[in-house]
């Protein structure tokens, strides 16, 4: 009896481990697409869908459940700005999209602050939201470089912070902007 118990016991624990093996293994990185545009690339979540609203200019991925969706929005700068030119253009996007959550919230929204990183030869600044009344959270990740300004704006309906946090993470670290073919 106690050997029969014993292999029982070893069997039990065999299964857990192989389902434990199986449940840390899954990430979303390992679920991951990779999508190239002209503008740029990135890795999305493998069961994610382009929208019929896409266009070149604004491409919209959402997930099978529609439950997130991230929109990008491309730009071309201004030729022949100075750094600091482009930077106050970069500055006013910032601020003229901030508004704009407010205002079609009218006023609902929580924007946390935000700071502008220059390399020197890119810009970029990021900024996180809160509309209670629809338990949606956004984050919107605002590049510009090789000659493009462009906003990725990620939001979900329904979700923690934490699981947005890790979606943005996993999503935003992929992203490559591409240089424009002379």
């Amino acid at each position: 009896m106690n050997v029969k118990c014993l292999l029982c016991f070893i069997a039990f624990l065999a299964a857990v481990n192989i389902q434990a093996q199986q449940t840390n293994t899954f990430s979303l990185e390992a679920k991951m697409k990779h999508i190239v545009k002209k503008t740029f690339t990135i890795d999305l979540p493998s069961d994610w869908k382009e929208t019929n609203e896409s266009s070149d200019e604004t491409p919209i991925y959402e997930s099978i459940d529609g439950a997130d969706q991230l929109t990008v929005s491309i730009m071309q700068t201004k030729q022949g700005l100075s750094h600091e030119e482009l930077k106050e253009t970069f500055r006013q996007l910032v601020e003229t999209r901030r508004k704009t959550e407010n205002e079609l919230s009218s006023g609902q929204t929580k924007l946390s602050d935000y700071q502008i990183k220059d390399d020197g030869d890119s810009l970029r600044t990021n900024f996180v939201g809160f509309e209670k009344a629809y338990d949606r959270r956004f984050i919107n990740l605002i590049l510009c470089e090789h000659g493009k300004l462009i906003s990725f704006y990620l939001e979900s309906s329904g979700t923690s912070d934490e699981r947005l946090n890790s979606l943005a993470k996993s999503i935003f670290n992929s992203i490559v902007i591409l240089e424009s073919k002379s």
